[in-house]
């Protein structure tokens, strides 16, 4: 059967130390992203997330287990928007000085480093942030499914890197209310390229190095409430619609 040209992650979001390779042994072949909780549960073939020097200094003993790792997450939303999931963003000139440190350090140990994830802001895809990035051998972009093909025409338009495109599918949620995903879930479930498809796409596409999946397990936002909306594994440790559709494509390499 056909290998796939590149490797399946799951962000390793929450991080927990106790079962995250529990969560992983339910889909053989998964790669995850890991946060500085979990470094030393990497296998080989993952991925470091790496926001600051003290992270890159943490991810070091463990070189030889990553692919390659993230400087940071979504950093090209407004830069006066304090209410981004991975906090405010910044210039691109401002973020790559401020990541140069661990971007310097990584890469003089070795480990291949990707500019940061860029959120698709205003439904765009930002390539002129992007182009402006100083640090990162690679590019990275998040994106909701039914902005597929901005996303690959846009890493196919910026083909003088590698991408690595992850990818945030939705589960309806309805509670709480604040957080209401049924509208955008059907959407979802109308756009002409399921999610699965997608994935299937994105690995054989020659302008991406890794395609990952937002996220590994559901887990609870600062509040308490759980992020019902996103996850292979639920809160009751069953495989979501998204979770059997990543079975499904490991299964056939």
């Amino acid at each position: 059967m056909k290998s796939r040209a590149t490797p399946l992650y799951a962000w390793a979001w929450p991080p927990d130390r106790h079962q995250i390779n529990a969560w992983r042994d339910r889909l053989p072949g998964l790669r995850l992203v890991h946060y500085p909780a979990t470094y030393h549960l990497a296998h080989v073939g993952d991925a470091a997330y790496v926001a600051n020097l003290k992270a890159a200094e943490a991810a070091l003993p463990y070189a030889p287990r990553w692919s390659f790792a993230i400087l940071g997450d979504e950093r090209n939303v407004p830069v006066d928007d304090d209410t981004a999931p991975s906090g405010p963003g910044e210039t691109p000139e401002d973020y790559s000085a401020r990541l140069k440190p661990a971007d310097d350090l990584l890469r003089g140990n070795g480990i291949t480093t990707s500019g940061a994830a860029l959120a698709m802001a205003g439904g765009r895809f930002d390539l002129a942030y992007a182009r402006a990035m100083t640090i990162g051998q690679m590019r990275g972009v998040n994106y909701r499914p039914y902005r597929y093909h901005r996303v690959t025409r846009g890493i196919e338009t910026a083909n003088s890197w590698r991408w690595f495109v992850t990818i945030l599918p939705l589960r309806p949620n309805w509670w709480p209310l604040r957080n209401n995903t049924v509208l955008a879930w059907f959407r979802q479930a109308c756009y002409r390229q399921s999610p699965e498809r997608q994935i299937r796409e994105l690995l054989t596409n020659g302008h991406t190095i890794g395609v990952g999946i937002w996220c590994l397990h559901e887990g609870r936002l600062s509040d308490g409430a759980w992020q019902g909306w996103h996850g292979l594994i639920d809160r009751h440790e069953r495989l979501t619609e998204h979770g059997k559709a990543a079975q499904r494509i490991l299964e056939e390499t």
